[in-house]
Formats: C-alpha cells, sequence, structure tokens
C-alpha cells in the first residue's frame, strides 16, 4: 500500500509541476511578449518623433531662407533705385559695392542657416539614437528577466514526480501501515 501511495503521489506531483511550469512559460512568454509590443510603441513614437522634428527644422529653415531671400532682394532693390535716382551705375563703383556686400551678407545668413540645420538634425538625430539604446537595452533585460522565469517542464516533472513518491512513501509509512503486517 505504501508503495501504491508512493506511486499514486509521485504521478501527482509530477503533473502538478509539469503543469505549473507550463503556466510559469506561458507568463514568461506573455511577458517577452508584452516587452516586445512596448518596444515597438516606444519604436514607432519616437521614429515618428524624430520626423516631425526634422521636418519642423527644415520648414524652418525654408522659411529663414525666404525671409532673407526677400529681405535681400529689398535692399539690392533700394540701392538700385537710389543709384538709378542719382542717374549713377550699379555696375562699377559704390553702387557696385553695396550690391557685392548685400550679396555677402545673404549668402552668409544663407550659410548660417544651413549650418544651424545641418546642427539641429544632428542633435534630434544623436537623442532620437541615444532613448533607442535605452530602449533597446531596457527590452533586452525585461526579456532576459522572463526568460530566467522560464523551466524546463520535463525537469519540472521528474523532480516533482520524485517529490510525490517521496511524499507518497512517507504518508505510507506514516500511517503505519507496515506495522499492520502490510508491506509492499
Amino acid at each position: 500500500m505504501g508503495a501504491a501511495a508512493g506511486a499514486g503521489m509521485g504521478i501527482f506531483g509530477a503533473f502538478s509541476s509539469m503543469q505549473a511550469a507550463k503556466r510559469q512559460n506561458e507568463m514568461a512568454t506573455q511577458s517577452m511578449n508584452t516587452s516586445m509590443d512596448s518596444f515597438n510603441m516606444r519604436e514607432y513614437m519616437q521614429k515618428k518623433k524624430r520626423n516631425a522634428l526634422f521636418t519642423q527644422t527644415m520648414e524652418r529653415r525654408d522659411m529663414e531662407a525666404l525671409k532673407q531671400s526677400a529681405a535681400a532682394a529689398k535692399a539690392r532693390g533700394k540701392v538700385k533705385s537710389a543709384m538709378a535716382a542719382g542717374m549713377r551705375s550699379t555696375a562699377s563703383g559704390s553702387g557696385a559695392a553695396q550690391i557685392q556686400q548685400i550679396n555677402q551678407t545673404a549668402g552668409f545668413g544663407q550659410e548660417m542657416l544651413s549650418r544651424n540645420e545641418s546642427q539641429m538634425l544632428e542633435r534630434t538625430q544623436s537623442d532620437y539614437s541615444a532613448r533607442r539604446i535605452e530602449n533597446v537595452a531596457s527590452a533586452s533585460a525585461q526579456i532576459n528577466a522572463a526568460m530566467q522565469q522560464q523551466t524546463n517542464t520535463t525537469f519540472a516533472a521528474i523532480s516533482g514526480g520524485l517529490s510525490g513518491l517521496g511524499s507518497g512513501l512517507s504518508i505510507g509509512k506514516g500511517f503505519g501501515l507496515d506495522a499492520f503486517g502490510v508491506s509492499d
């Protein structure tokens, strides 16, 4: 009878441990999937934010470039108008020097806009890259933690079966079945 109790408890222990291991593995897999979904959502949102910042930066630069071009054209027009009113040419002399100065200033302004745009785009990309590294590290840590929670179901069944067998044999002996002449 002790052996029968031990075998029954062994089978029950094996089955129970195997089912618990399966549930634990399912929860670990679900946790990994949730971590990946969260990572993908953060990636999507960060790319969207980066792209919006890129677009805003380029649009701002284009607007400033248009303003500067219009201001330079207006300044050239004033010089040409003033020179024409005084019957002087803008092809040479002070008129040409003023036009050249306006063109140089406009060129410098355009160059500064391009540099500022490049710096802003680089900073935006750098921020995006830093957040991406943080996201990858966070997701990796979460997935690794979930993987560590996984259990080998075969090992769990064997371990649970042996534990149940030992408990069953102890219970059988604890009832004093051997004392009544009942033996295995």
